[in-house]
């Protein structure tokens, strides 16, 4: 799943601790910014959000920790707060006529109206990710390739290699919405980012490789959100090419 990275899934939220009607609501949450300048739409919009809402009622039946009751829940934007529009299965995400833009180190979040109470989380939208690709024809085909990020701080970093038609040859994106929640779920940093030999299969041939960014929110960043379940990712992506050599080595 490359086009759409932010949408969220509608399944299970491992509950384990405190559960029923007073337990606080869970968030998951991500805010992507898409590629500037990218000839071809192929990781989403120039800005993508959606919020997945739910209430640890059952460790059995997990449609009934989806939460559908809030009166409204907000992307607080780089440029506007927006609202997000329901999908139903306690689902919102971000359509909009007039996307906003990606702004690294402006404060970006989710807020949500419940119950008469106003849930919110807010953290530091991080840069895109700067790397820099071999020079034309200096990486031959069929080799891997890989990219530092030691000192970048990321909690995750979504990949994918494109052709200039922009069909996908490799990603690490996940194809599934449960499988990107669990993905970010469990992200606690990377210092690099891996392509395989098979992200660049053809000798004299130019790829697009994509990378996003992701950091996540701390505890002390939610608000009246379940700090022990939610999760809120932001971050965008960022691109380049690679030309590989006329002749694999």
């Amino acid at each position: 799943m490359v086009r759409g990275t932010c949408l969220l899934a509608l399944l299970a939220i491992p509950f384990t601790g405190c559960i029923g009607p007073d337990a606080p609501l869970v968030l998951q949450g991500a805010v992507i910014g898409g590629a500037e300048g990218l000839p071809i739409e192929v990781v989403g919009g120039p800005l993508e959000a959606a919020a997945l809402l739910a209430q640890p009622l059952s460790l059995h039946d997990m449609s009934a920790n989806v939460y559908e009751d809030a009166g409204a829940v907000w992307l607080d934007g780089p440029e506007a707060d927006e609202e997000l529009a329901p999908k139903g299965d306690g689902v919102f995400v971000l359509e909009s006529d007039d996307p906003q833009t990606y702004f690294a180190s402006r404060e970006c979040g989710i807020r949500a109206e419940a119950d008469g109470e106003l849930l919110q989380v807010n953290m530091m939208a991080p840069q895109r990710p700067l790397f820099v690709l071999p020079e034309p024809g200096q990486h031959p085909a069929q080799y891997d390739l890989l990219l530092d990020f030691t000192n970048a701080g990321y909690d995750h970093i979504l990949q994918a290699v494109f052709t200039r038609e922009g069909d996908v040859v490799w990603s690490n994106v996940p194809s599934t919405q449960t499988a990107m929640l669990n993905e970010i779920r469990t992200a606690d940093g990377v210092d690099g980012a891996y392509f395989p030999a098979e992200a660049f299969p053809e000798a004299g041939t130019q790829y697009i490789v994509a990378l996003a960014g992701l950091d996540k929110a701390s505890t002390d960043e939610f608000d009246g959100f379940n700090t022990f379940f939610s999760n809120f990712a932001v971050g965008a992506w960022s691109w380049g090419t690679l030309v590989t050599a006329d002749s694999a080595m």
